[in-house]
């Protein structure tokens, strides 16, 4: 694709990329996915469509104390740069925000929430401004 102004010489389009975010109703929660559309010089372009999946196999270990430790597996997609680790006193719902943890490869981190009590955690992928959906919901209580 070229483009040219009135009179003037041919300049080269930069390519395009249009992000998508698609939500796909799967029983009761929605999927995120992410589409690119990318067009270059020629008239071909390529449309792909890809979820980034969460952290799989999240635990919890004995706690010491009020400092939980959690351990998962990592997620399977390459271009995730980390993860979100949310808490919550209610189970299945009602998390918030606790820290990020970066690098793919990191599976192990801990948190001490101010006061005893039972907590539940779940863990998301991140991608630049791109999460995935909840990992499992693991739950200790800290005294």
């Amino acid at each position: 694709m070229r483009i040219r102004p009135s009179g003037a010489a041919a300049i080269p389009a930069a390519p395009v990329v249009a992000l998508v975010v698609a939500l796909v109703l799967s029983g009761v929660r929605a999927v995120p996915s992410l589409a690119r559309f990318t067009d270059s010089a020629t008239t071909s372009g390529a449309f792909t469509a890809d979820t980034l999946n969460p952290p799989t196999s999240l635990a919890v270990g004995a706690p010491v104390g009020l400092t939980a430790t959690l351990t998962w597996t990592a997620t399977s997609d390459t271009y995730a740069t980390g993860y979100q680790l949310y808490r919550s006193t209610t189970s299945g719902s009602g998390y918030a925000f606790v820290k990020s943890v970066t690098g793919r490869a990191t599976t192990t981190t801990t948190d001490t929430p101010l006061v005893p009590g039972t907590y539940y955690y779940v863990l998301k992928a991140v991608a630049g401004s791109w999460l995935s959906v909840n990992s499992n919901q693991v739950s200790v209580i800290l005294i």
